[in-house]
């Protein structure tokens, strides 16, 4: 990949990270309620797959597959590892939320569990780290990757992970406040144990 190429590619994700972030805004969902109505969580999750593959496809098709990056043996059961941590922390994090209201199907068939009726999540593994899905992307990502292309992948989303979640964590501290804030001082944003990623 050119500087150019990799410039291109980071470009695209950033756009689809500033257009999901304020797909997500209070102001925007208010905006779309009488077309959408209780559809728009349902709705806001296809556009982001539909986008997410999009960007992946493009990805494969204008920057190519690229050579594999040269990885000592001693390192496949390491990047193994990470990847299966991650699937497993992907897992665990899922378990821990109501997923139909996650994918916005609860929303359809009963309008009490909106998004506002949603409680705030500090048991399971939101107990150790406040984005558990994200940390599993990441670890999966980063350990699959061995193409530069995916390296390039697993860096662009992780970087969107982590700016998206400082934008997640003001909605989240305008709607729940003081707990809120507390279970920030007390838990890692996204590896257990390094307060300093708080």
């Amino acid at each position: 990949m050119t500087v150019l190429e990799h410039a291109l590619y980071g470009a695209v994700w950033i756009a689809f990270g500033v257009f999901h972030s304020i797909l997500a805004a209070e102001s925007v969902k208010r905006a779309a309620a009488p077309v959408l109505g209780r559809a728009y969580r349902l709705v806001y999750n296809a556009l982001a797959l539909v986008l997410t593959l999009a960007i992946l496809w493009f990805g494969e098709a204008a920057l190519g597959a690229g050579a594999p990056v040269v990885i000592d043996e001693a390192w496949i059961a390491p990047r193994v590892a990470i990847m299966a941590l991650g699937a497993a922390v992907l897992l665990w994090g899922a378990a821990g939320y109501d997923r139909a209201r996650f994918l916005g199907l609860a929303q359809l068939r009963d309008p009490s569990r909106d998004d506002d009726s949603e409680a705030l999540h500090v048991t399971g593994p939101n107990r150790y780290m406040r984005h558990p899905l994200y940390t599993g992307a990441m670890l999966f990502l980063w350990g699959r990757a061995s193409t530069e292309p995916e390296f390039a992948t697993a860096a662009w989303i992780s970087l969107y992970f982590i700016v998206g979640a400082r934008f997640e964590e003001k909605r989240l501290l305008a709607r729940f406040g003081q707990p809120y804030r507390d279970y920030c001082a007390r838990t890692a944003a996204f590896l257990p144990g390094l307060r300093w990623l708080r």
